[in-house]
């Protein structure tokens, strides 16, 4: 009888280790993963945002102006939710280096706009060699480079939170293969003292 107490003893207390497991993975997942997710659909936006600058060099001014509208409030809202979700030592100053180089390179795209300053079906159809070339100027020397900045910001935020998934599901391994072979250390010592038991049982009605 002592011996099937124990055993449900043991038992409780594996089913209350696993939840207690289960527990832990989830607050990784809800600590890291909205963080993941808002530094990836970022970059996402960004790239978005640099096509629209190729479109403008195309003289697609119009459907320049709208993906940049459409990506600036996605990279927008993404932002403001990777700032609702810190988590991490460093990831508020990475949040603070992305709004800081994005407010640059939101100024720098307006110049660039302002300066492709034709409408679609208003551009004409060959600019001179020197129109050309200084556009393509403030792109590549300006533009791009800001760009390049701002989606490297992108990539530590989101590399900071996957080290810190990896991390956090590294050390919720460990802990769960420790509480396993304790389980199997605990349930070894119970059958070990339950055969013990029996033996005595059995000599002392001999």
């Amino acid at each position: 009888m002592i011996f099937v107490a124990a055993l449900m003893v043991l038992g409780g207390w594996s089913a209350w280790r696993l939840r207690e497991m289960g527990d832990v993975s989830r607050r990784i997942i809800s600590n890291n993963y909205d963080s993941v997710v808002a530094a990836q659909e970022m970059k996402e936006s960004l790239e978005r945002q640099d096509s629209a600058a190729l479109f403008a060099l195309l003289g697609a001014r119009d459907k320049a102006v709208d993906q940049l509208r459409e990506h600036r409030a996605r990279f927008d809202t993404n932002l403001r939710k990777a700032e609702n979700n810190i988590t991490e030592s460093g990831e508020r100053e990475a949040l603070q280096a992305i709004r800081g180089d994005r407010d640059a390179y939101y100024q720098m795209f307006d110049a660039f706009m302002g300066k492709v300053n034709t409408t679609e079906g208003a551009r004409p159809e060959r600019l001179s060699r020197d129109e050309e070339l200084a556009e393509r100027n403030e792109y590549f020397t300006r533009l791009e480079p800001q760009f390049n900045k701002l989606r490297s910001d992108c990539e530590h935020l989101l590399q900071l939170n996957q080290r810190a998934m990896a991390a956090k599901s590294e050390a919720a391994a460990g802990v769960a293969q420790l509480w396993f072979y304790r389980t199997l250390l605990i349930a070894g010592l119970m059958v070990a003292a339950g055969i013990c038991a029996r033996i005595l049982a059995g000599q002392s009605h001999r």
